[in-house]
């Protein structure tokens, strides 16, 4: 499952607080609209509406969701084709959308690198927050990680991961000149795993997991690549990680699915 949370770009008036909320749950076979709206200073739920996934293009599904969604509450949600932002006084628009995703699959990635067991538990934390299929890199013996185990992987062959995070052997281990070895090693395993048959490697796709020692190890064992940095605030709080990872599942995962990209503009527009 994938989310996407997006205040409108609309602004709302200084000191106005958020008066309602659309939330489009789209899989594979039904796609749910629901708008909720505060009254008496409650949250209510004010209607919900169901129709047939459309997979050709997820817009057309979600759309008559809420042409219902409009019939039932008498408010005038779509404009042009796009949801009327914000709120108006008379009702109309709504504040802010919310669109969860389960079609298009998950986030294929790849743990690599001396310092799983150092950051383990900044990974998994992270890795919650998003769609994400982990795998462990070649280096890593998976006996000793079984949690990262995902069914079903194997039988993908030999299509390369979305990305790959290189963990560090933390700001202890870095010091040592074999864990530095062992780190360059695992940065360039990385590389050769993201490489497909037909293209080079995808730019922004390697992870550097640790501190900043860490990350400049990565950046000068993969001269010319863009390297991300991803800064677990301690080896059990993902830090920065959440972030990364959400965005790239937004670009490799949710702007694939047809007609995501469309319904992702009603985030920018006005009444």
């Amino acid at each position: 499952m994938s989310v996407a949370l997006m205040p409108y770009g609309a602004q709302l008036p200084a000191g106005a607080s958020l008066r309602s909320l659309l939330i489009i749950t789209c899989g594979s076979a039904w796609t749910h609209v629901t708008i909720f709206g505060m009254a008496e200073g409650h949250c209510r739920l004010l209607a919900r509406a169901s129709t047939p996934t459309t997979p050709d293009d997820i817009t057309t599904g979600i759309t008559e969701a809420v042409m219902t969604v409009e019939r039932i509450t008498g408010r005038q949600l779509l404009g042009q084709g796009r949801l009327r932002s914000p709120e108006t006084d008379a009702g109309d628009g709504v504040d802010g959308v919310g669109i969860i995703l389960s079609v298009g699959g998950p986030l294929r990635l790849t743990l690599i690198g001396p310092g799983l067991d150092v950051w383990s538990g900044a990974v998994r934390r992270a890795l919650a927050t998003v769609a994400a299929a982990p795998t462990l890199g070649a280096s890593v013996d998976p006996q000793d990680f079984p949690m990262y185990q995902t069914e079903g992987i194997a039988a993908q062959g030999d299509v390369p991961p979305a990305a790959v995070l290189v963990l560090g052997p933390g700001p202890q281990g870095i010091a040592d000149p074999q864990a530095r070895g062992a780190l360059e090693d695992a940065a360039r395993m990385a590389l050769r795993s993201l490489a497909a048959p037909d293209q080079p490697p995808r730019s922004q796709a390697i992870i550097a997991v640790g501190g900043e020692d860490e990350v400049a190890v990565v950046r000068r064992a993969l001269p010319g690549f863009d390297v991300l940095a991803g800064a677990p605030q301690s080896p059990g709080h993902p830090g920065t990680l959440p972030v990364l990872l959400g965005r790239l599942t937004e670009e490799l995962v949710m702007m694939n699915v047809p007609g995501y990209a469309n319904v992702r503009t009603w985030s920018s527009t006005g009444s």
